[in-house]
């Protein structure tokens, strides 16, 4: 097991002790750190804790509030809550919050406490696998969308080369084809867009105003073949329900 910086949050000298102790029992080779849950001397260490055992009643923060702090400064920390008795609401509560693990001081003794740190480097390990193939993906997905945009980008170009080019006459016989090639292009343009913000969700998105008309609009485009080929045809009311009629 490689060597870890583990980090203990507690008011009670005592059961600072006591984690210590276990600790250096199961895992000889650890590097711990102490608080008695000052957040700015946690907040300033100078090393990221891999794990934290943090006391879920501490004088200034209680538990979850320390862990959310802890996270926010190192996100890939698994924190474990630690509380003198068991209580299983705390525990769900821990856990949705982003809470690794919950454990009970009293029943902690070395071989769970192995077990603790073992599950948490593996989660770990995980976690770090999952964020390698999450930037593979992306910088993937960056240069696929880059090289399909291209050709659309170009179809665009051309349709305006030959509005601008053909004479008007020759150009009224086909206005209609013209015109759903525009659309078309335009529409693989906005797919694109649309798998590219899906494949890097994670990243922080921004958002804009749509009415429901737009919505409904794009969405009939998209079906546009489908529909010819069915004979169907949407009417949309003032309230933009829409009905369908084949």
């Amino acid at each position: 097991m490689e060597r870890v910086n583990i980090l203990i949050i507690d008011d009670d000298e005592l059961d600072r002790q006591h984690f210590r102790r276990l600790l250096k029992k199961v895992f000889s080779t650890a590097r711990i750190f102490e608080s008695s849950g000052d957040l700015e001397t946690i907040l300033s260490l100078s090393v990221e804790p891999q794990i934290a055992f943090i006391d879920y009643r501490l004088p200034l923060l209680n538990g979850i509030e320390m862990m959310e702090e802890v996270l926010r400064k190192w996100p890939c920390a698994a924190c474990i809550i630690a509380t003198g008795q068991g209580d299983e609401e705390i525990a769900k509560t821990t856990i949705k919050k982003g809470a690794f693990d919950y454990i009970a001081k009293s029943k902690l003794s070395e071989q769970p406490m192995k077990r603790v740190i073992e599950n948490a480097m593996a989660w770990r390990d995980m976690q770090r696998r999952l964020e390698d193939q999450q930037r593979e993906l992306e910088l993937f997905a960056d240069v696929l969308l880059h090289d399909l945009k291209a050709p659309v980008r170009s179809i665009q170009f051309f349709v305006s080369e030959i509005e601008s080019e053909v004479d008007p006459k020759v150009l009224k016989s086909v206005e209609t084809e013209m015109r759903l090639l525009r659309r078309s292009a335009r529409q693989i343009a906005l797919l694109l867009d649309s798998l590219g913000s899906h494949i890097r969700a994670c990243r922080s998105q921004d958002f804009e105003n749509a009415t429901l008309r737009a919505v409904i609009d794009q969405s009939l485009l998209s079906l546009d073949r489908d529909l010819a080929e069915a004979e169907a045809k949407i009417t949309v009311d003032g309230r933009c329900c829409a009905k369908l009629v084949i």
